[in-house]
């Protein structure tokens, strides 16, 4: 599907925003119930997630990128968007790779659970204390004493797949030499939606420096293929993430094009003179040659005077 543009964009955007808020705001829920069910029998709490799954491949197969931009939410407990978030791009780094239906499902399901797994590993729940949270920051790869790793993660893996393929519970899981790449996906999405979200520990960093700080990170050849197929689906400039314009306006991406990462779809929400642009509209930088990115940008940290635009942006990088 083509990006939003003409006399119908801001329409087609709108429709495709409020299907992605819906299935976003569904997966959350889902996967809050496969948490709160993680000690009793598994399969009981993975039936609502498979069914996200399949509705999140089928979303993003047809490339409307609105699911992607709901991955710039955070929530209150982190574990909850993250989850969402790491299962999304996974899936589209799968969709990438020309992965087959069965194997998008087995790696949407890691990317959801990944955490629940290793979280379990260091005993964490719900109701953590500051020095829970601390420990918790060990789960991610941007700490140094972390004991999330590519070993942990394969391992991580392979139980899962294991544990589906003994209940006879879905034919996805049938492929064991899958769980080497699906831990290389979900380790990289994991590593990006980390360093780029909220932390109790941490302050985030912009997307677009997270995008760099994967592309300067020396990797193996395979793990080299997983990153290239990241940098076609996302680019530079990852769908949700938000950018100022040589023209002064201020948006956000809303769709990406692999051929060329630096003109994608904005979706412009403050005007070049600091106002709330109401209604949104998007414009194609690859159909206006005169208007480029001119930096990434931080909604959250820009000088605004008018208040309820800021509770606006604000409101945007949260799922409540």
């Amino acid at each position: 599907m083509a990006p939003p543009h003409a006399s119908s964009q801001e329409g087609s955007w709108s429709a495709q925003r409020q299907a992605a808020l819906d299935l976003y705001g569904r997966a959350i829920e889902a996967f809050k119930t496969a948490f709160r069910l993680y000690d009793q029998p598994t399969l009981a709490a993975y039936s609502p997630l498979f069914k996200i799954a399949s509705e999140m491949a089928e979303m993003l197969r047809t490339d409307a990128q609105a699911l992607l931009v709901q991955t710039a939410r955070s929530t209150g407990n982190y574990l909850y968007a993250h989850s969402v978030n790491v299962a999304i791009l996974s899936l589209r780094v799968g969709l990438g790779l020309g992965w087959e239906q069965d194997q998008l499902t087995a790696l949407a399901m890691i990317g959801f659970l990944h955490d629940v797994w290793l979280a379990d590993l260091l005993r964490l729940n719900e109701s953590k204390t500051a020095a829970e949270d601390r420990q918790e920051a060990r789960l991610h790869p941007l700490d140094k004493g972390s004991v999330f790793g590519p070993a942990e993660l394969e391992e991580v893996v392979k139980r899962f797949l294991a544990e589906l393929q003994a209940g006879q519970y879905h034919e996805a899981f049938k492929r064991q030499d899958d769980a080497r790449c699906i831990a290389k996906i979900v380790g990289l999405c994991n590593t990006y939606e980390s360093m780029s979200h909220y932390r109790a520990w941490r302050k985030p960093i912009l997307p677009y420096e997270a995008v760099k700080i994967l592309m300067r990170s020396d990797r193996k050849e395979e793990e080299t293929l997983v990153l290239k197929a990241f940098l076609n689906q996302l680019s530079i400039y990852p769908p949700g993430s938000f950018v100022r314009l040589s023209n002064g306006e201020i948006g956000r991406t809303v769709h990406v094009l692999p051929r060329l990462p630096t003109r994608p779809a904005v979706e412009i929400l403050i005007s070049a003179d600091g106002q709330r642009q109401n209604p949104p509209r998007v414009v194609q930088l690859m159909e206006n040659p005169l208007i480029h990115i001119t930096s990434a940008v931080d909604p959250l940290t820009l000088q605004m005077s008018d208040k309820r635009l800021a509770l606006f942006l604000q409101g945007e990088q949260w799922w409540i």
